[in-house]
Formats: structure tokens, C-alpha cells, sequence
């Protein structure tokens, strides 16, 4: 149903159409990003996530190939064998039929497998 690729810059224009409204924007941004959210701001935490040794901002594609959905991977400790899931958020015509549950399945199974957490 859908692949992850790493974050690119292009992938940002769509983002802030995913979401809703400022209460969503809050739920989803954890004070981390301010409303409304914009492209320059996703592309300036992108910039921010690149120089981190332990993150990865990724981009969930539909069957399609179009972005639909974004990912942060970060605080990757590989000792304990764990990581960290942000950001998570979806197109809302992606909400609410089971996609989500998809997406999270994948990502596990993409941070078990590959990543080795």
C-alpha cells in the first residue's frame, strides 16, 4: 500500500495541506512548529534532522508514487536496540480506513529489519 523514501524538500509543499486545523496542527506539531504550518518551515527541521546522526525524516508514498504522508525517525539507539516515531501524519482522505495501522506496521517492520531495532 505505501513505501518510504528519505525527506526531500519538494516533498514539503504538500504538507501543510495534511493538515486539518490548528487543533490538529498542535496535536501533530507538539509546539515544535508554529501554525499555520508552511513549507519553509518543514524544510528548516528537515535541515535541522539531516545533521543528526540518529534521525531520518521520511516520506510516505502512496501506490501512486505521490506523497501522502511524512515520518520522523530519530533518537536511534542502537544498543538498546530502539527508536523513536514523530511526526507521524497522513493525507486526511488516508485517515480513518485502517491506513494508519498500515503505515505504523511497515515502519516497524522497515526499523526491525533494516535498521536492526
Amino acid at each position: 500500500m505505501f513505501k518510504l523514501r528519505p525527506f526531500k524538500n519538494s516533498d514539503a509543499a504538500c504538507m501543510p495541506s495534511w493538515i486539518i486545523d490548528e487543533r490538529e496542527f498542535y496535536f501533530w506539531s507538539a509546539g515544535k512548529f508554529t501554525y499555520p504550518l508552511t513549507a519553509d518551515q518543514i524544510i528548516a527541521y528537515a535541515e535541522v534532522m539531516a545533521d543528526e546522526q540518529t534521525a531520518w525524516p521520511m516520506t510516505v508514498l502512496a501506490e501512486n508514487e505521490s506523497p501522502t504522508g511524512h515520518i520522523l525517525l530519530r533518537r536511534a539507539d542502537y544498543l538498546q536496540r530502539s527508536i523513536h516515531l514523530g511526526f507521524v501524519l497522513l493525507a486526511p482522505q488516508y485517515r480513518g480506513n485502517g491506513c494508519g495501522q498500515a503505515l505504523l506496521r511497515m515502519i516497524k517492520k522497515y526499523v526491525q529489519e533494516i535498521l536492526g531495532m
